[in-house]
């Protein structure tokens, strides 16, 4: 169960990244590109002159750390879910079957 949802949301958050990696929203530039064009010397000009300029560049910015973040947790997360192997939950939940099962004999002997 652990396995396969850390498979599963990993791969979506990846995705999700890879689309606002790509998908262009400002005049053919995707987000990574604007902010990296607000990086740049004319960006960083064009910031000192306009207020509106900054605010938007610093929107960018925090949207690029968002595409990253979510691209970095979707990798560690497919790499638990394949790192975790199912066979130690499956070993749990039959431990813990078995614990059930003798605290219901205990508990039926107790009430006896």
């Amino acid at each position: 169960m652990v396995k396969s949802w850390a498979l599963v949301t990993g791969i979506v958050l990846l995705v999700i990244a890879g689309i606002g990696f790509v998908i262009p929203v400002d005049e053919g530039y995707s987000i990574p590109n604007v902010n990296d064009l607000c990086s740049s010397g004319m960006g960083q000009l064009a910031q000192m002159f306009g207020s509106d300029v900054q605010r938007e560049c610093q929107q960018f910015k925090y949207l690029t750390y968002g595409i990253y973040g979510l691209g970095l947790t979707g990798i560690v997360l497919i790499i638990v879910g394949a790192v975790v192997s199912g066979s130690k939950i499956h070993s749990l939940e039959r431990e813990i079957k078995e614990l059930t099962l003798k605290n219901s004999m205990l508990l039926s002997k107790l009430s006896l």
